[in-house]
């Protein structure tokens, strides 16, 4: 912008030459000059004097004096304004602009950049219409009309071609506008444009603009949450603000290193470099947008560390400012900040009033990233109000999220929906929270947000948590039930199974699946109304049994509103393809205090989606809960007596008379006596050696009796020492012992009207003899620690391996219980001494699992069986095992014991019996080959072993004779044979 010669002449040389330096963007050397001419005590008339007040004035604004600066351009123009130095008067005027500008007072500014404007536009200067109309741009940017200040800018780039330095300045200016527009990739472009032109220029003069050009990549980034780009580009900027001590940048850079301090959470660190960036701006500009803007965002850092009132006093002096200097962006964010205030504070009234006014004013200023931050801002302070309905603040968070998405902010987006997923929840709208929830999830896992899908994940269980607290609480409406009726009440408002209770339980759930799980009789039962084998309920016992006190609480409702990802839940039960179990409930079922099993329901759902129940369902799965507990504790019952009754029906088959299994005469006939005295209440001794059947004879006595309706109970006496013999046969009072805390009725008195067996009553303790005399004598018994005598209708019968007598003879044994005890006496013979049994018994034991050779069986048969029919029951169970699938038993399986006296027995005389029931594995041959053997090792016996001798006295051939010894395979060795 030279002057010409024409409009120099008249001037000192002294003035052009500063005015020259001025002119090349020497403002330090022109400085030196204007102050070495004030030493020198220079004075100037006329159009003269107004050029030097203007070169002073131009010394005093590069000093950061804008005050005096503007009052020596105020008297320049006074002298300059009716010359014809038309270029100089627009330089005045646009030094005027800059002062005021620099002073925050753009209503004046605003007037000398047009003025400035003309008056380089009457003289067809572009330079100078560039540089008014670059600051009308400004003016218009610092109002927040975005949209007029691009304009202006874009004038400027077209009157600039060819001037790369004024370029560089006005495309970073473009990217600064672009960048509160919203267009980030165009912002981003221009300013790393301006940067690398003013690389490529290397001039001294660019330092201010490349580091308000990184300044503005930084503020940029941080916008975008580029952290790390935003923290390289603001200290690129600080490095070269420190090299060229530029005071102004330096107080944007420590503005925008404050405000990015605040975004990533360090509030301390924000206040402190907030409060150093106000110091240095009060210094040079008190009055400019910069204040305004810092004061602003030092309010927000105050509200956040709870300091209401600094916060309220700093927003209420940004707003003041910003309202003075006609700055609408930082006038209605100033609202919104004093806003948030009003609402900690209480005062939702006023706290609605200046959203309401910052958000109409952020609206007409178009920065997108300002107005939905503020719309984030202004939903919490509704949702505190709670006078705002629901579908305002709704379309707030939608109107948010729409413009977060459009600047592709994601992680905001995320934001938007999570706290509106927040607010539809805890306003009992469960499935349009989740929806919002389910969305924020799927953007915060895009972006790699894993703090805030924990933060999803705490707020679903603390929902949880309350749901269910909420659930068991007196306004769980669905509680009635337990509420309103006794359980006597309660039971009688059932109707139906429990398999009808659960489809109705599941239909009004809006359940998929519904089942319970049963402590039951057997370790746990699956009940459900639909269908699962056995070994899926296995398995779901097995699974849900592990997630109790883990996923599933033991004492309380459980509520899972999303388990779409958990394997352990999906694997509970098994699914249609493509469907995962979305949401469950739990509830334990309780019965006057104890949990008697679980109710389980829950929701399948395809293709990702989100199904979660909500308070209405789980307030009426844990009302509904009371009434299922009672429904299964009617349906165990049943169950249990169903059991009862078979096993009684089992036990009445096995313990009858037919089913014991004999052919042999004695045996038979003490059957026979038995049979006579079954309904009579005298006592009944068995005796016989251990493992002949004493317990079974005495279950066939109750079960044929007419006592079978009652209890039969079995005590061996000398399986529990006497201290604890005595408790269980007579009971306990309260407080009879140490550890006896609860009354105990004993096994006498539980066996009232049934029959009472004292297995092994030789070695009952005399102490105890003499009070089961009582019982059987006085028909009562004394509790232990009692002295009320109960009166108990019992049979007893009684066993032992001993004789009897012997032992009351040696003085162990009562005299007078023993006759008590041996009205009746019945022996059963040892297995030994009916052999003829064997056969039956082996057939009976081995149930068609396995066959014997002959040769086997022989053994089996000639054994003695000291263990009676115990022992051979063992020996074939194991036979059975060894035998494998092929299922034949030969001599090889058979114990040692048993192979070893196998032909050293001695064949017994007998009558051959023919009451004997052949079968597959025993015929008439196998019974005739036995006796046949035995008759030959009689006679060889007999004749010492003498084949000739042996063979006349059976009346047989000695040919035959020596057939039949290789085919029975009979050692001649053991009678001295000779051949």
């Amino acid at each position: 912008m030279s002057l010409s010669s024409h409009q120099n002449e008249g001037f000192d040389t002294r003035l052009v030459e500063i005015e020259e330096l001025y002119r090349q963007r020497k403002p330090e050397l022109a400085a030196e000059r204007v102050s070495t001419l004030k030493a020198e005590g220079a004075a100037f008339e006329g159009y003269a004097l107004g050029l030097w007040r203007l070169l002073e004035a131009r010394e005093r604004f590069e000093a950061e004096d804008y005050k005096t600066s503007i009052r020596l351009s105020e008297e320049a123009n006074r002298l300059l304004a009716s010359s014809a130095y038309h270029k100089r008067v627009g330089l005045l005027l646009l030094l005027l602009y800059k002062n005021h500008s620099s002073l925050g007072e753009m209503k004046k500014a605003e007037e000398y950049a047009h003025e400035a404007y003309a008056s380089f536009k009457r003289i067809g200067d572009r330079e100078g219409m560039v540089d008014a109309l670059n600051g009308l741009g400004k003016i218009s940017f610092y109002r927040g009309d975005y949209a007029k200040a691009g304009e202006f800018v874009n004038d400027s780039i077209d009157l600039s071609k060819g001037d790369n330095v004024r370029l560089t300045r006005l495309i970073g200016n473009l990217g600064r506008i672009e960048t509160l527009c919203g267009n980030w990739e165009t912002a981003e472009k221009h300013l790393k444009t301006a940067l690398a032109l003013a690389r490529e220029l290397k001039e001294v003069k660019l330092s201010s603009s490349m580091a308000i050009n990184h300044l503005s990549l930084g503020y940029l980034y941080m916008r975008q949450r580029l952290f790390t780009l935003a923290t390289r580009e603001l200290k690129s900027a600080s490095l070269i603000i420190s090299e060229s001590s530029l005071r102004r940048e330096e107080i944007i850079y420590l503005e925008y290193e404050g405000e990015l301090a605040m975004e990533m959470g360090d509030i301390v660190r924000a206040k402190k470099l907030l409060t150093q960036a106000l110091e240095l701006g009060r210094e040079i500009a008190p009055e400019s947008t910069l204040i305004s803007q810092i004061t602003r965002r030092l309010a927000q850092v105050e509200f956040s560390l709870d300091n209401l009132d600094e916060s309220l006093k700093s927003a209420q002096k940004a707003l003041d400012l910003a309202t003075r200097l006609g700055e609408r962006a930082e006038i209605g964010l100033c609202q919104i900040a004093i806003a948030e205030v009003f609402a900690a504070r209480g005062d939702f009234d006023l706290a609605v009033d200046y959203c309401q006014d910052g958000l109409d004013l952020l609206r007409k200023i178009g920065d997108p990233y300002d107005l939905a931050r503020a719309l984030l801002a202004v939903t919490a302070i509704y949702i505190k109000a709670k006078s705002v309905n629901h579908s305002r603040i709704n379309k707030k968070f939608d109107e948010a999220f729409r413009l977060f998405n459009n600047l592709r902010l994601f992680y905001w987006s995320g934001e938007v929906r999570l706290r509106q997923g927040i607010f539809a929840c805890e306003n009992g709208r469960v499935s349009s929270g989740f929806r919002s929830l389910h969305e924020s999830e799927k953007i915060f896992e895009k972006v790699a947000e894993r703090t805030k899908i924990r933060a999803i994940q705490l707020f679903l269980q603390e929902l949880s948590r309350q749901a269910v607290e909420y659930s068991l609480s007196p306004q769980n409406e669905y509680k009635l039930f337990g509420n309103y009726f006794n359980d006597q009440e309660y039971s009688e408002l059932k109707s139906g199974d429990l398999i009808e209770l659960l489809r109705l339980m599941g239909k009004r759930a809006g359940a998929d699946r519904v089942l319970v799980y049963s402590y039951g009789q057997n370790g746990g039962d699956i009940i459900t109304p639909l269908s699962y084998t056995p070994h899926q309920c296995k398995k779901f016992q097995q699974q849900f049994m592990d997630l109790l006190g883990e996923e599933f609480h033991r004492e309380k409702p459980t509520l899972l509103f999303d388990t779409r990802r958990d394997p352990f839940i999906n694997e509970l039960l098994p699914s249609e393809t493509g469907k995962v179990v979305a949401s469950v409930l739990v509830a334990p079922l309780k019965l006057r205090g104890e949990i008697t099993g679980y109710l389980y329901i829950d929701r399948m759902a395809a293709n990702g989606n989100i199904l979660p129940f909500g308070q209405g369902e789980l307030n009426f799965t844990v009302g509904f809960a009371d009434l299922i507990a009672l429904k299964l504790a009617e349906h165990d019952r049943l169950v249990l007596e169903e059991d009862n009754r078979r096993l009684k029906a089992q036990i009445l088959e096995e313990a009858a008379f037919p089913n014991i299994i004999t052919q042999n005469k004695p045996m038979l006939e003490m059957l026979a006596r038995v049979r006579q005295v079954v309904d009579s209440d005298i006592s009944i001794s068995i005796e016989g050696e251990t493992g002949c059947g004493k317990d079974l004879l005495a279950k066939a006595i109750h079960y044929g009796s007419n006592r079978r309706d009652k209890r039969f109970i079995s005590v061996n006496c000398a399986a529990l020492p006497e201290s604890l013999l005595e408790s269980e046969l007579f009971g306990h009072k309260k407080g009879a012992f140490t550890g006896a805390d609860r009354e105990k009725a004993g096994l006498f008195e539980e066996a009232d009207g049934g029959t009472f067996f004292l297995d092994e009553i030789a070695d009952m303790p005399m102490s105890i003899q003499a009070k089961v005399l009582r019982v059987l004598e006085e028909k009562e018994i004394v509790r232990l620690g009692d002295t009320h005598p109960i009166k108990v209708d019992v049979r007893i019968l009684s066993a032992t391996n001993k004789e009897l007598k012997i032992e009351m003879e040696g003085g162990r044994f009562r005299q007078d219980l023993y006759y008590r005890l041996t009205a009746l006496c019945f022996k059963i013979p040892p297995l030994r001494e009916r052999k003829e049994d064997v056969p039956l018994l082996i057939s009976h034991f081995a149930a068609n699992r396995a066959r014997f050779t002959p040769e086997a069986l022989r053994a089996m048969i000639n054994f003695d069986w000291p263990g009676n029919v115990r022992e051979l029951e063992n020996e074939i169970k194991k036979l059975i095992l060894l035998a494998g699938d092929k299922g034949i038993i030969d001599l090889n399986l058979l114990s040692a014991k048993v192979i070893e006296t196998r032909e050293n027995e001695k064949a017994p005389d007998f009558n051959l019996d023919t009451a004997v029931a052949f079968n597959d594995q025993f015929s008439l041959y196998d019974y005739l080959a036995e006796y046949e053997k035995r008759f030959i090792i009689r006679a060889l016996r007999d004749q010492g072993g003498v084949k000739k001798h042996a063979a006349a006295s059976l009346n047989i051939p000695e040919s035959t004779l020596r057939l039949k010894i290789k085919q029975y395979n009979i050692d001649l060795g053991s009678f001295g044979a000779i051949n």
